[in-house]
């Protein structure tokens, strides 16, 4: 099976927001260059994993916080002032995805997946 037609398949397992914004995100960084057809499959079945899902998602979200970038910086919030993970838009911002992406496989590198 070509590896566009195994992404589709993926992609439509995606049960929530941030999983489907890495899949898409890491099928840009694809195509574009930025990483490896080897890099995307193995950032994909990583996300399977909840515990890798749940690190992912907690780098996410700092780098958004402590970015600097007014665009990224406007993160939901509860009335205690923490970021509201829940109500986050992770399909808006897919360009910051697609620039976080390259940060994800250094993840994986940490935890002995991509080495």
């Amino acid at each position: 099976m070509p590896f566009d037609a195994a992404e589709n398949l993926i992609e439509t397992e995606a049960s929530d927001g941030f999983r489907r914004a890495v899949i898409n995100a890491s099928r840009e960084a694809r195509r574009s260059g930025m990483i490896t057809v080897r890099d995307a499959a193995l950032l994909r079945v990583a996300l399977i994993s909840p515990s890798f899902r749940q690190a992912a998602e907690d780098l996410a979200v700092t780098q958004m916080a402590f970015s600097g970038d007014p665009a990224v910086d406007d993160l939901p919030r509860k009335t205690s002032g923490e970021i509201d993970r829940t109500a986050i838009d992770w399909e808006g911002f897919g360009a910051f995805m697609k620039v976080f992406i390259p940060l994800l496989i250094e993840l994986l590198i940490a935890v002995g997946v991509g080495a």
